[in-house]
């Protein structure tokens, strides 16, 4: 039972990550976002907080702390969004999930008591009634 609880707990912390994703955007569209992931024309990423634009400068917080960098040295824009289908996909598997655990540890559909109207052996003398 541990080990499940364990189990359960372990996929519902990485399946948080089905409710975003990454997307690559333009410059300007990347601005709307409080946060992106920017790759620089040397490969290196940066999060950048609060992202504007100021002349030919792409400025922002970087780990706290402020930041320029200049807007041609830009090679990629990422942002986090919303995954609608990954978020309802997350919950109809959580729900189907639920239901079986449900199903398994309330013992549904399993009786381990005697049907005594069936054993022709009653010495209980059970009165059975159709």
């Amino acid at each position: 039972m541990r080990a499940a609880v364990g189990c359960a707990l372990a996929l519902l912390i990485l399946s948080g990550a089905a409710c975003h994703t990454m997307k690559s955007v333009p410059l300007d569209k990347g601005l709307a976002s409080d946060r992106m992931w920017v790759t620089l024309s040397d490969e290196s990423v940066v999060v950048i907080s609060g992202p504007k634009i100021y002349g030919d400068k792409l400025v922002g917080f970087v780990d706290g702390k402020y930041g320029e960098y200049p807007a041609a040295d830009v090679r990629k824009v990422s942002v986090r969004e919303s995954n609608r289908a990954g978020t309802a996909a997350l919950l109809a598997a959580g729900l189907v999930g639920f239901v079986g655990f449900a199903y398994v540890i309330t013992g549904a559909g399993d009786s381990d008591a005697p049907d005594y109207c069936d054993d022709p052996n009653n010495v209980n003398e059970i009165i059975c009634q159709e």
